[in-house]
C-alpha cells in the first residue's frame, strides 16, 4: 500500500462511527485484529443426561454455511456487556428463557474469520426455544464450528458444578 492509499484509507475510517459496519468492512477488521466476543452454551438436563442448544449458521454464511454454532456476538465499540447480552438473547436466541449466566473462561483462538479474544458463558434453557436443536453434549453433530467441540466439553463441568 502505497503512502497515498493509507493516507486516503486514513481520510475513509475517520467517517466511520463506532457501532454496527456493514458486513464487508467488518470481514476486514475481524481478518486485520483480534475481535473481542461474548458467547453463550446454553444447556439443558433431560433427566440424567446433559444437552447443548446448538444454532445453524445461515447458507450462505462466508466463514461457516449451514454449520452448527453456540449463541454469540461480536463486542461492538458502543456496547456494553449487557448490550452482548440483550443482543444474544434477542437476536440469536429469539428471546428464550434462560437461567443466570456462569462465567466459564476467556479463550484466544484463530478461526476462519480471523483471531477472536471469547469471553464465555454458560447458562440453563428454562424455556422451549424458537431456534436451534438440542444435542447431548457427548454426541454433537458432525457439522459444529470445530472451535465449539472443546469448549462445549469445559462449559459442561463448570455447569454441572453449579
Amino acid at each position: 500500500m502505497t503512502e497515498a492509499e493509507q493516507k486516503q484509507l486514513l481520510s475513509l475510517l475517520e467517517k466511520l462511527e463506532p457501532g454496527f459496519y456493514p458486513i464487508e468492512i467488518f470481514w476486514q477488521f475481524a481478518r486485520l485484529s483480534t475481535m473481542p466476543t461474548i458467547e453463550f452454551v446454553p444447556f439443558r438436563y433431560i433427566g440424567e443426561s446433559l444437552e447443548v442448544l446448538l444454532l445453524p449458521r445461515a447458507d450462505d454464511d462466508k466463514f461457516w454455511p449451514g454449520m452448527m454454532h453456540i449463541p454469540g456476538c461480536v463486542i461492538r465499540p458502543n456496547d456494553t456487556r449487557d448490550d452482548v447480552f440483550a443482543r444474544i438473547m434477542h437476536d440469536e436466541l429469539l428471546d428464550v428463557s434462560l437461567g443466570e449466566p456462569t462465567f466459564v473462561a476467556t479463550h484466544v483462538r484463530k478461526t476462519t474469520r480471523g483471531n477472536e479474544h471469547a469471553e464465555i458463558y454458560c447458562a440453563e434453557v428454562l424455556g422451549e426455544p424458537k431456534v436451534g436443536k438440542f444435542y447431548h453434549v457427548e454426541s454433537l453433530p458432525e457439522n459444529i464450528i470445530d472451535v465449539y467441540r472443546n469448549l462445549i466439553v469445559e462449559a459442561a463441568k463448570v455447569f454441572t458444578k453449579e
